[in-house]
This record gives structure tokens, sequence and C-alpha cells, in this order.
């Protein structure tokens, strides 16, 4: 999944498709100007790979009862003043009881377009849009997805504050547990329907958590 042409987002994609087998390419498609985008959409038609336009709807059948469903871009586009981060590909994963809301860098407009959607976007675990930015905060957004677990993608010390105040608040609010990457390292989500477990890879995310030596997060006992 492409979910828009940022380089933080997109520019390790291309070891990816060295390493992994890939069958399909699911991409917003945007207008782009981004020579990292256009190296990786060479990388991918060299590989003759099935590339396909993300849109609000589409259904992913990934076997063994898993489902992914595409809750972001609508057609046609969001025309916003963050048009690539609004319509980033917003997938939500869904493995019996879990889900996990892949949220993207969708902004305000975007989260705010989500939140409509009501029962459609709750989530078992989050992964906070936007590394936890401010823009897509909102108590609609956050309070539709109610996440048991919010996971932030952000850098230690990073330049643009992430993540927010505002982020945090809603997350508390919502009595959401929160991981981040620049605390707990590279986490690892297992899930065994009805149950979930969340690990952190750093010696203090693992400090932090409830067990001691992994964050044990969902129900049940450690895998």
């Amino acid at each position: 999944m492409i979910t828009h042409d940022h380089e933080d987002h997109i520019g390790g994609m291309g070891a990816v498709l060295d390493a992994v087998p890939v069958g399909m390419v699911l991409d917003p498609m945007m207008d782009s100007d981004s020579d990292t985008y256009e190296n990786l959409l060479a990388k991918i038609e060299e590989k003759k790979i099935a590339r396909h336009r993300a849109a609000e709807g589409q259904r992913l059948n990934l076997g063994r009862g898993i489902y992914a469903e595409v809750l972001n871009p609508p057609d046609p586009r969001l025309d916003t003043d963050s048009e690539l981060n609004d319509n980033s590909v917003v997938l939500r994963l869904v493995y019996d009881e879990v889900s996990v809301l892949l949220a993207a860098d969708v902004d305000r407009t975007g989260a705010m377009r989500m939140a409509r959607l009501g029962p459609a976007v709750q989530s078992t675990i989050l992964k906070v849009p936007h590394h936890g930015s401010a823009d897509p905060a909102l108590p609609e957004f956050i309070g539709a997805v109610r996440p048991d677990l919010a996971l932030i993608s952000v850098g230690a010390d990073n330049a643009f504050g992430h993540p927010s105040e505002e982020m945090m608040r809603e997350l508390e609010r919502v009595g959401a547990k929160v991981m981040r990457t620049d605390r707990d390292g590279a986490i690892t989500i297992t899930i065994r329907p009805p149950r979930w477990w969340a690990a952190g890879g750093s010696r203090k995310g693992r400090a932090n958590s409830a067990e001691g030596e992994v964050a044990l997060v969902g129900a049940g006992q450690e895998p």
C-alpha cells in the first residue's frame, strides 16, 4: 500500500519490493512531482506488479478470514489545503473480532469525513494519523474509532512537536492505551482472535509494560 507520495511513507518501499514478493500495489494515484515516487513506479512496472487506484468502498480478501476495507480516499478526491495527506489511503484490517485502522496521514478534513462513517470506522487498534499531529485530533474522529490501543509512529525529539497535546488528550479521553515508537521502539502486534498483544522493542518500552517483558494490552495471557 502506497499511502501517499511523501518521502517518510515511501522512502523505503523500493527495498520492500526487492525483499518481499508483492502481488498488488494499492495507490491513491494523485498528481505528484516526487522523484522518489516516480522511481518507485518504475520499479513496480519493472517487476510487473499490478497497480490499482485506491478508493473508498474497496474490499480486499487477504485469506484466513482476514480482509481489508478501504475507507479513504473518496471519489472524487478531497479538495483541501492538505490534499495529499487528506487523500492518503486508509485501510481497516479485520480479523474476526479484532480490527486495526491504519490511518496514514489524514488531516482534519479527512478525519472528519471518516468520523461520519460511524460504526464502520470503529477499531480495536488505531495507527494514529499523521504522527499524532493536532490536525486530526478531533473528538468526533477519535470518539468514532474509540481504540483500545493507539500506536504513534514518531521520531524522538522531532521538530514538529509530534505527538501533539491535543491528540494525546483525545486518546486519554477515550481510554486508549498509547504506545509510541520514540519511546517503545519497533512495535509488534500479535493477533489471535479474540486476543491480541502489543510488544515494544526497546528496553524502556518493556520496562513500562504491564507484564515487564512485553506490553501485554489485549485480553488473555502472553502468547
